[in-house]
């Protein structure tokens, strides 16, 4: 899968979350989906260190790979 697909189907998903409120940015909603996430792994017992780590860890891969094409 390219970049720009992990980016288009995170497109989606915002979209389907989102319940905006009007001035927010783009950048707003994204952090609301995260934090809401976040909670949701607490929820589990999911630590939010180990989310945010390993997702860190996933993104810088997947950026470093695609440009290594």
């Amino acid at each position: 899968m390219k970049n720009e697909d992990r980016a288009q189907r995170a497109e989606a998903a915002l979209a389907a979350y989102q319940g905006r409120d009007a001035g927010d940015t783009l950048a707003d909603n994204i952090v609301d989906l995260v934090t809401d996430l976040l909670h949701l792994a607490h929820q589990n017992d999911i630590e939010s260190d180990y989310v945010t780590q390993l997702a860190q860890k996933h993104y810088d891969a997947e950026v470093e790979g695609e440009a290594s094409l």
